[in-house]
């Protein structure tokens, strides 16, 4: 058992602080395209490469793979080990001709050292919950959008800013890391949009934090974002007198990726009042300014 079967079942800590003890089942949610019903297919491994020591990308491949959207997520098993629960990965890519998938995450543990670990050829049983992406449909052809990413946040937000580009819609990407060795996607991003690249220690890029200079004054009819609970909560800060749609994309803990175990809440205000919602059956993409954070101050 790792830090993930550990946090699930209360005995560590969640990658997303926000679990609250209480639950209720009613909150606003984001509008986004959903899957009919779930599905489980055992994928064929036909890509792999390392971006950095410990980020790893995964490319997986089936004929009947469902369509994905930008901001949805995957659940693999992990091969024979120790670890007993899935993995929720962020879909980083998606090709409709070639029915293949493309996964990037950093290994942190057992599980996530042992999905590293497979090799072209090798299969995977992969769970494709009925979770929500990014609406993408409130940006017209011709309109601005702004994408905020940090870290591993940046791998859902490629896929994004390939399907905006497509829509004809002007992407603008912001990115931050840790430092150069751990940047990824850079590339991949800059042929769909462009590309302000951060560093917190100045070794690639701009240095400082990637909501640095971020101005309400930014043209965009929206921004979607993905990274750390500080991003967001700088995010929120900025631009919380602005009307405009901004979507977050969370991470967190959890077992069943279907509603039913409830280890992934989170608190959402709604009505007048914070109700908790599921990250895998009503997210992970939530209205950025709708989520409570953990010490947040009250904002008149």
């Amino acid at each position: 058992m790792d830090e993930a079967d550990r946090a699930v079942k209360g005995e560590g800590e969640s990658m997303n602080a926000m679990n609250p003890p209480e639950r209720s089942d009613t909150a606003s949610a984001a509008p986004s395209c959903v899957p009919d019903a779930p599905r489980m297919l055992t994928t064929t491994v036909v890509g792999m490469a390392r971006h950095a020591p410990t980020i790893v990308e995964l490319v997986l491949a089936h004929p009947a793979m469902p369509d994905l959207q930008p901001g949805q997520f995957v659940h693999l098993r992990v091969p024979e080990g120790e670890a007993f629960l899935r993995r929720p990965l962020s879909v980083a890519d998606y090709d409709d001709g070639t029915h293949t998938l493309r996964l990037i995450f950093r290994t942190v543990g057992v599980g996530t050292k042992r999905l590293s670990a497979v090799r072209p050829g090798d299969r995977l049983d992969v769970f494709f919950p009925p979770s929500g992406g990014f609406p993408m449909d409130i940006v017209p052809s011709g309109g601005r959008a702004v994408i905020v990413g940090g870290g591993l946040g940046v791998a859902p937000l490629l896929y994004l800013a390939k399907a905006l580009n497509l829509r004809g819609v002007r992407v603008r990407a912001r990115i931050g890391f840790a430092a150069v060795e751990e940047v990824y996607g850079l590339e991949r991003l800059s042929a769909h949009a462009e590309v302000e690249l951060w560093t917190d220690d100045g070794s690639a890029g701009r240095r400082g934090r990637v909501t640095d200079g971020l101005s309400p004054e930014e043209p965009f009819q929206a921004l979607y974002a993905c990274g750390p609970e500080p991003m967001f909560v700088a995010l929120k800060a900025r631009f919380r007198h602005d009307g405009r749609p901004m979507f977050a994309a969370l991470e967190a803990r959890m077992a069943c990726a279907v509603g039913v175990c409830r280890a992934c809440v989170v608190p959402v205000r709604a009505d007048g009042g914070i109700v908790h919602r599921r990250v895998c059956r009503d997210g992970p993409v939530f209205p950025l300014q709708s989520l409570v954070f953990p010490g947040e101050e009250e904002w008149a």
